[in-house]
């Protein structure tokens, strides 16, 4: 849950960078053809890939554009650009990846491994190559510095170890507090 509000406070984070660099343009209805493409690696049979509209609150998805993989793992997704956004492609319900498109990243190239948490490579939309970077230190930082003394606090717990539980809940929140403290060093060291 805590990493959740970390996740969508940073989603917010993101989208207020993004308004502020639009160079006092107004984006208001701007309606434009956008497009994602790219190849997935190791698709799974009949894939296709899927890029919705996202609502970090709700987590509700919006669909934009679907395309079934050609043979060699390729697609291309069109849609209309209606101003800045979070956006989310799917692939076949196993990998996906968000995206910051604003105005301007008309042609995004967005290369995936199809397995479940493979390699994502973007290019195209500087906002969302800052997102890609920032999730995958996020991922990293969690199982370095909070997922072991998760697994600490779980194994006490299913050991009935009252004591050992008290120290690793503590553990946990200490840790959960450097991760934080980490994300918000990286947002500021390398997103700004």
């Amino acid at each position: 849950m805590y990493n959740s509000r970390i996740f969508v406070f940073s989603i917010f984070s993101f989208l207020l960078l993004s308004s502020c660099n639009s160079g006092g343009q107004s984006n208001s209805q701007v309606k434009e053809t956008y497009r994602v493409s790219g190849t997935v690696t190791h698709p799974a049979e009949n894939a296709t890939a899927v890029l919705s509209l996202f609502d970090p609150v709700s987590q509700t998805k919006t669909p934009l554009d679907t395309a079934s993989l050609e043979e060699d793992g390729s697609y291309t997704l069109e849609y209309m650009f209606m101003g800045p956004d979070l956006y989310r492609l799917d692939i076949t319900k196993k990998q996906y990846a968000m995206m910051l498109i604003n105005q301007g990243d008309k042609k995004i190239r967005l290369d995936i491994e199809g397995e479940e948490k493979g390699e994502i490579k973007i290019s195209g939309s500087p906002d969302s190559e800052k997102l890609q970077a920032y999730e995958r230190f996020r991922l990293e930082s969690n199982a370095r510095v909070v997922k072991p003394t998760y697994d600490a606090m779980r194994a006490a717990t299913s050991t009935n170890d009252h004591e050992a539980e008290i120290e690793a809940v503590e553990n946990y929140a200490h840790a959960s507090e450097l991760h934080r403290k980490e994300l918000l060093d990286f947002s500021e060291k390398e997103i700004g």
